[in-house]
């Protein structure tokens, strides 16, 4: 499913266009011109659905890799983004 979306950070002064590819319940693909400049941790907009939480799983030139996270679990952010790991992809835990 392509679904295009915005990824917005900076309290919502910065943003860049993006296209959601292959979601799941845990996360998503996102694929956009650059990634460079896309922070750690951003809010993901998508027509028609509530603002998602997300942090970086991994990223190349043209796409990135994002866990969704809630505030009441950020323990298991840590826990996602460990096994993604261990899958091979190249991970980041968000720090407190």
């Amino acid at each position: 499913m392509l679904k295009a979306g915005r990824i917005v950070f900076n309290n919502a002064m910065s943003t860049f266009n993006c296209t959601m590819r292959n979601h799941s319940e845990a996360g998503a693909r996102l694929e956009m011109n650059s990634t460079l400049g896309v922070p750690d941790a951003f809010d993901l907009r998508l027509e028609g659905l509530p603002s998602q939480l997300c942090a970086l799983a991994w990223r190349k030139s043209d796409a990135l890799g994002v866990a969704f996270i809630t505030v009441e679990e950020p323990a298991q952010l840590n826990e996602n983004l460990a096994d993604s790991s261990r899958n091979g992809w190249r991970a980041r835990a968000l720090s407190r």
